[in-house]
């Protein structure tokens, strides 16, 4: 009887060991695949966070170069005089900026007696000088535009 009792035993207790087991197994399977993704969604959101932070610099970036371009432009024009205005020499079409790829310039000027169709303003005193750059960011045409007045030195 002690036998038979023992062998039920030792059954029912490898039983309940086995669902124990296999319980356990089901349970830490689960957590696994839940802490992996979790981990995949945590590492997904940093990287998403890196690569927009990075292309937000690099907007910023390509943006102070061409305004940078547009200042040292004007200033040039500055420094070469007013007479240069007159013969209306350095207007330019999308032409491309020295030194700089994936940057075009735009150079136009206009007399100020041009701008309001006044008969009494007079003719080649006051010019108004845009410079506009030009630049692909993600694949489409960004523009900076600045514009000075100049007058004529007495």
């Amino acid at each position: 009887v002690s036998n038979s009792l023992y062998k039920l035993s030792s059954s029912i207790f490898s039983i309940s060991a086995s669902k124990f087991l296999s319980s356990f197994f089901i349970i830490f399977c689960c957590s696994f695949f839940i802490s992996v993704i979790i981990l995949f969604i945590f590492v997904s959101l940093i990287s998403t966070m890196f690569y927009n932070f990075n292309i937000s610099g690099k907007e910023v970036e390509r943006r102070s170069e061409a305004v940078n371009i547009a200042v040292s432009e004007i200033e040039q024009i500055k420094i070469n005089g007013f007479s240069q205005l007159i013969n209306n020499d350095i207007s330019c079409e999308k032409k491309a900026v020295d030194g700089k790829d994936g940057y075009y310039k735009t150079i136009t000027v206009e007399d100020y007696a041009d701008v309001n169709t006044n008969e009494t303003k007079q003719r080649d005193v006051v010019k108004r000088v845009k410079v506009k750059i030009t630049y692909k960011f993600k694949n489409q045409e960004q523009n900076v535009e600045l514009s000075t007045i100049l007058s004529k030195e007495s």
